[in-house]
């Protein structure tokens, strides 16, 4: 045998060594892989079985959850009329405003810059819509019949 053959045959012996190093290794680790999936196995269902009864327990009931839906429902479509209703408050502000400062304040400037859109819309978040006190402060003479004149 030459030194090339013996060489080339013993990296050959020592490869196959290897590999039956590694499959050992492997059969090993596959074993306590195994054993230890097992134990994940039933923990991980204890688990689960566990998290399925909390969230059985803090699920709200169908009437629960619908109620729920109505008043999110509900606080976004006020949140929308909020949001036009300040839409027009600027709008209104912006326009019918005179812009011109000569220096000084008139003394009721304050009273005045105050739109009444403006008004109502704080108004109407304070109290609420109140259809019947406005219909009262536009025309009083309709709340009391006995004041009406032909």
């Amino acid at each position: 045998m030459s030194i090339l053959e013996r060489r080339q045959s013993e990296e050959v012996e020592a490869k196959l060594l290897q590999a039956q190093a590694e499959k050992e290794a492997m059969s090993k680790n596959m074993q306590i892989m195994k054993e230890a999936g097992m134990n994940n196995q039933r923990q991980y269902q204890q688990q689960l079985n566990a998290s399925v009864e909390r969230e059985k327990q803090a699920k709200p009931s169908l009437a629960e959850y619908e109620a729920m839906k109505s008043c999110e429902e509900d606080i976004d479509s006020e949140a929308l009329h909020l949001a036009r209703a300040g839409k027009n408050c600027c709008v209104e502000i912006v326009f019918n405003m005179p812009s011109k400062f000569n220096g000084t304040f008139q003394p009721d400037c304050q009273a005045n810059c105050v739109s009444e859109s403006l008004k109502a819309l704080v108004n109407m978040i304070l109290e609420g819509p109140s259809i019947k006190k406005t219909a009262v402060e536009e025309n009083p003479v309709e709340e009391n019949p006995s004041k009406m004149t032909c």
